[in-house]
């Protein structure tokens, strides 16, 4: 897991890079290609993926579904409601961090210091996100 705020930065990067690589896939389950703002649905099994974490299916469709829910909640009127709707990206970090949270592998002051700092860099974000697209 990263360490610091700059690690996460690039982990959240790489998470982004991996799940757009399903876009095209979406064909199969959606019978459309997925759109780049519906890729927080895929947060949950990225953090899975990265974190290595082999739980039982109840438990990863309780960390989807506390993921999504926070989603929803903060959408629907939260503090920062407003960045995620104009940012599939943020989104996604949102979710991505979420899922971390709701998986018992962050706190929830840490997932917002994460959050503001990816806010804050929103260019160095958007690079390492485009580099090698």
């Amino acid at each position: 897991m990263p360490k610091t705020k700059k690690e996460w930065l690039t982990d959240i990067a790489e998470a982004y890079k991996d799940a757009r690589e399903a876009i095209p896939f979406g064909k199969f389950s959606l019978g459309r290609p997925l759109k780049e703002d519906e890729l927080f649905h895929l947060a949950p099994q990225v953090c899975f993926k990265f974190r290595g974490i082999k739980a039982s299916e109840k438990r990863k469709n309780e960390i989807v579904e506390g993921t999504l829910a926070s989603y929803i909640a903060t959408m629907d009127g939260g503090e920062g409601g407003n960045i995620l709707k104009e940012s599939p990206m943020f989104g996604f970090c949102f979710c991505y961090l979420a899922a971390h949270y709701v998986a018992d592998l962050l706190e929830d002051e840490k997932v917002a210091a994460i959050m503001d700092y990816c806010v804050e860099r929103v260019e160095t974000l958007e690079s390492l996100i485009s580099d090698n697209v």
